[in-house]
């Protein structure tokens, strides 16, 4: 009998415990965020167009001594800076490179379609 008990006094903690978990609002959320993206599989905003610059390498730099500065959106693309240390000594200098939208498209598998409030977008 107090076998029993306990057994049935672990069940209900059990189902206590996981009820909340189940209906959750995170879940629930979650599932909408997902539906949301299906919906908007054809155009994609690139608001990391940042990102592209942080990724990419200057051209023509093969030491590591290289790194991201920044990133300036124009209306018809990104100019990329980068700080260069050539040949691994010496002082830094700053290298600027200028990327149309559509290469940065390209760059995550994309064709450029627009620009809108300012943003890239993608499709």
């Amino acid at each position: 009998m107090k076998t029993m008990k306990l057994a049935l006094i672990g069940a209900i903690t059990a189902l206590l415990v996981l009820a909340p978990l189940t209906t959750s609002p995170s879940l629930a959320a979650g599932n909408r965020v997902q539906e949301a993206t299906n919906l908007n599989v054809r155009t994609v905003s690139i608001p990391e167009w940042y990102q592209f610059c942080a990724n990419t390498r200057p051209v023509g730099i093969t030491s590591a001594k290289a790194g991201y500065m920044n990133a300036y959106k124009e209306a018809s693309g990104v100019t990329c800076k980068w700080w260069v240390i050539p040949w691994g000594a010496g002082f830094p200098h700053t290298v600027k490179k200028y990327y149309s939208w559509d290469s940065v498209c390209r760059y995550y598998g994309s064709r450029f379609a627009y620009v809108k409030n300012g943003y890239p977008w993608c499709w």
